[in-house]
């Protein structure tokens, strides 16, 4: 019994003095090792921060004709619920009530569109006119007989340029409605011209034909175009940190399809407003046309199909609205980011290793989270290995020691000369200790 105590005794006293002769060694005489049995390398990858949503394809939008009584006698629809029309297809046809009044007020509606068209036809001349400059500030202006065109371009040329593009899409399309809408008063003109009393009214839209109104109740005709966009909505506490003109990746449950798009537009307003009840506010992703996207992801599944054996199949399911999708809304992204993992970092810290091969602290600044990586803003580049670990027994500029992982070389390569001076730092390291 006295022996062990001895024994005891004497282990207390050769840990206690161990620990006082390195507490005391300010010079740092006697070496500090650490074990570091995992490095990983400080890698560059795309981070992002986004918003999943589940969403639903809808028409852009819908567009309704009206008819009143007051104009004349209805006769019969044209088409059915369900039917996909064209511009100029008839929809209805009607009697008119009083031949003169008709003539005026199509006439009437003739005039309007003509100079409606004529505006539109202008500002598209005016906006093709204008030259962006290398440096743009404030708003482009273009002189017109027309009241002037007043838009917000940025000082990025690169972005004016953008907009300036965006403008004019809307402008034609714009334009295309319009001339639509004016051909078909003037075939009503036409047709009431040559009967006399009756009136074939035309489709001035594209699209499907959602609803129609056996009691003529307003609107008589629903038409969606054929145009999607991806809707959805956001809670109150996702709307505060959520902007329009944010990217958007959007991904068809019903099909293997992978799009993108833009937040366009978010509800300023909750659909229901009550103190007890949660407010919610829809919002809708427009989806961008990538025609040199689609035919890549095209040529590479036919080539997925002919290596597989399989017929090519170059039809692409068509989208239709109610497909439900998954949205992912990016609120903040980093190209090409110095990133870690999570387990890498310890209290805004990194143990890494230096070019002297020692073992240091090194403060950093963090940016985005994802899944479990890390952004790292400042205090290591990519390529720098940082351990994977953390130990009590780590120092600042300490020596370490890590197990040779034999796996991951081969003899004939390393004998080969592919490592310079690798016999060496072979024989340095064994001798070292």
């Amino acid at each position: 019994m006295r022996r062990r105590r001895i024994i005891l005794a004497g282990i207390i006293i050769f840990i206690g003095v161990n620990y006082l002769l390195l507490s005391l060694d300010k010079e740092h005489k006697v070496d500090r090792l650490a074990y570091v049995s995992e490095w990983l390398p400080a890698f560059q990858a795309d981070m992002k921060e986004e918003v999943n949503k589940p969403g639903v394809l809808a028409p852009i939008e819908e567009n309704h004709l009206y008819f009143s009584e007051e104009t004349g006698e209805f006769q019969e629809f044209l088409m059915e619920e369900g039917a996909e029309v064209q511009v100029g297809d008839p929809l209805y046809t009607y009697r008119v009530t009083n031949y003169y009044e008709t003539v005026a007020a199509l006439e009437q509606q003739q005039t309007k569109l003509n100079g409606e068209v004529q505006a539109v036809e202008g500002a598209i001349s005016d906006m093709n006119r204008y030259q962006i400059p290398r440096s743009t500030q404030g708003t482009a202006t273009a002189d017109t007989e027309q009241p002037s065109i007043q838009i917000e371009l940025p000082e990025n040329p690169v972005e004016a340029a953008m907009i300036k593009e965006q403008y004019l899409i809307e402008k034609k399309k714009e334009l295309s409605a319009k001339e639509a809408e004016l051909s078909s008063i003037e075939a009503q003109l036409n047709e009431l011209e040559s009967t006399g009393d009756s009136i074939t009214v035309e489709s001035p839209y594209e699209g499907v034909v959602t609803e129609i109104s056996t009691t003529l109740e307003a609107p008589l005709v629903t038409i969606a175009g054929k145009e999607l966009q991806a809707e959805g909505e956001l809670t109150e506490q996702e709307r505060s940190r959520i902007a329009e003109g944010l990217p958007v990746h959007i991904k068809v449950d019903e099909m293997a399809m992978a799009l993108e798009g833009t937040l366009e537009k978010i509800q300023k307003t909750p659909e229901n407003v009550s103190i007890k009840g949660k407010s919610i506010y829809p919002f809708s992703v427009v989806i961008k046309e990538d025609e040199e996207t689609e035919q890549q992801e095209n040529q590479e599944n036919k080539v997925e199909q002919e290596e597989a054996g399989e017929e090519s199949n170059d039809t692409t399911e068509e989208l239709l609205p109610g497909y439900h999708v998954n949205l992912s809304i990016i609120t903040d992204e980093s190209k090409d980011a110095t990133v870690l993992f999570e387990k890498n970092l310890h209290a805004g810290a990194v143990w890494k290793m230096n070019d002297n091969g020692k073992l240091i602290k090194q403060k950093v600044e963090t940016g985005l989270y994802m899944a479990s990586m890390v952004e790292i803003t400042k205090g290591i580049k990519a390529g720098e290995w940082a351990v994977a670990e953390r130990k009590s027994q780590f120092r600042h500029q300490a020596t370490f020691i890590t197990p040779l992982q034999w796996y991951k070389f081969k003899f004939k390569e390393v004998v080969s000369g592919k490592y310079d001076g690798w016999g060496k730092y072979f024989v340095t390291g064994l001798l070292s200790r």
